[in-house]
């Protein structure tokens, strides 16, 4: 059974008008992807393995972080299915010499049967099995030498990533560094970050404070990574990616950051991002993922901002689906990312305010297919719910539409 299409977990980008145009290489990657997907299902599993293996070869934007073995995976179940033997062992040949490990799954994929009399596969699957070995070893060894007392209260800066070591290591970036309460922050030496430091560690301890307290925990003791550069220009040099906000990478400690003075300092929405995926756990809903950072962050030129806005879209008529939200969020956000953002954040409050952090908490690791069972309620109802909600909210007077929805919140 090929991976199922799950995107944009380990990278998240703050509210930022026209985002596909930051990163138009990864959307490339989804749409492919997604279009596999599309045929797989409709069994033309021949176009399938031809969508996924163009969307493995494509070279996303340096921040991005996408699996091309998932896609090559995708491929060859696809092409096995063809039957296109040949074309399948190529692709499974390519992912074993980039040490894909999961035995369990590749020797009990049905979507191989045709191929399991060939003698290639005995090969495929010794390999695979070797690739396993050698990282349940490498990983036992990790966790034996980063295990920790649950008493420990000291904060503690893990073993960079391979991905984090790409900027962080190497050493033609040639960053400075300083450490402030749980961050280590990365700037050159003339950059506006340096010059001013002092201003950012205060907005630096509200966002760490207001993650803290929307996840209801009492200490977080990870380090985290903060790289700053000048502008929403040198960060698409550095990553491949143009934010205006910033860019957090799950998984990775590490979150990127555009500072100057035309635009105010978005720390709340990405290390949110950072705490609440390690607290929480990873989150499958983008919908969630995105509209609790942007709750997190809760400023967007009006008082009452979420809900102000989200009453404002509703009477513009401007408001996606919740159904098109929660299926298919990225679609959604190259329409508008400002409107599918500020959405799902107005949803999140809602939900999160009203019905409390335990079903959130439920809703965060399960995800919507067990909405019913955790709020009694099915998405239709909820959503009837919500916009009547929504509605007996004031619209700003002043309204921006067209700063909001190329700007994003500032």
């Amino acid at each position: 059974m090929k991976n199922i299409l799950f995107f944009l977990l380990l990278l998240t980008i703050t509210i930022n008008a026209h985002a596909q145009k930051g990163f138009p290489k990864y959307y490339e990657y989804v749409t492919l992807a997604q279009k596999g997907d599309s045929l797989y299902q409709a069994k033309d599993y021949k176009n399938a393995g031809l969508a996924y293996l163009a969307a493995g070869k494509i070279q996303v934007e340096k921040g991005i972080e996408v699996s091309e073995i998932d896609m090559y995976y995708n491929a060859a179940c696809s092409l096995s299915l063809s039957p296109k033997a040949n074309e399948a062992f190529n692709c499974l040949n390519f992912i074993v010499a980039k040490n894909y490990s999961d035995y369990d799954k590749i020797a009990s994929d049905s979507d191989f049967l045709s191929i399991h009399k060939d003698k290639r596969w005995q090969q495929i699957i010794s390999q695979v099995k070797i690739n396993k070995n050698n990282k349940d070893r490498k990983e036992l060894l990790i966790k034996q030498r980063t295990t920790i007392s649950p008493e420990n209260r000291d904060i503690l800066f893990y073993p960079y990533t391979d991905y984090a070591k790409t900027f962080l290591e190497n050493d033609t970036l040639c960053f400075l560094s300083a450490n402030y309460e749980n961050f280590r922050l990365f700037f050159t030496g003339n950059s506006y970050a340096l010059q001013h430091i002092n201003d950012l560690k205060p907005e630096l301890s509200v966002a760490f404070n207001r993650a803290l307290s929307i996840l209801n925990v009492k200490s977080y003791n990870r380090g985290i990574n903060i790289l700053l550069v000048d502008s929403p220009e040198e960060l698409k040099e550095l990553t491949g990616i143009w934010a205006r906000g910033g860019v957090a990478s799950i998984g990775n400690d590490l979150a990127f950051f555009p500072y100057n003075k035309q635009r105010r300092i978005q720390f709340k929405h990405e290390i949110f991002h950072l705490i609440s995926n390690n607290v929480w756990g990873i989150t499958q809903s983008r919908l969630l993922n995105e509209g609790s950072a942007v709750y997190a962050d809760n400023e967007c030129y009006y008082d009452n901002p979420l809900y102000a806005i989200a009453s404002y879209l509703l009477q513009s008529k401007k408001t996606f689906p919740l159904k098109s939200l929660i299926e298919e969020f990225d679609n959604k956000a190259r329409e508008s990312d400002v409107i599918a953002y500020l959405q799902s954040a107005a949803v999140f409050k809602y939900l999160y305010e009203k019905y409390g952090i335990e079903k959130m908490k439920l809703l965060w690791i399960t995800g919507f297919e067990n909405f019913k069972s955790i709020y009694g309620l099915t998405i239709e109802d909820f959503e009837k719910e919500w916009t009547n909600y929504i509605n007996t909210i004031p619209a700003p007077k002043d309204m921006d539409e067209k700063k909001l929805l190329t700007q994003g919140c500032g």
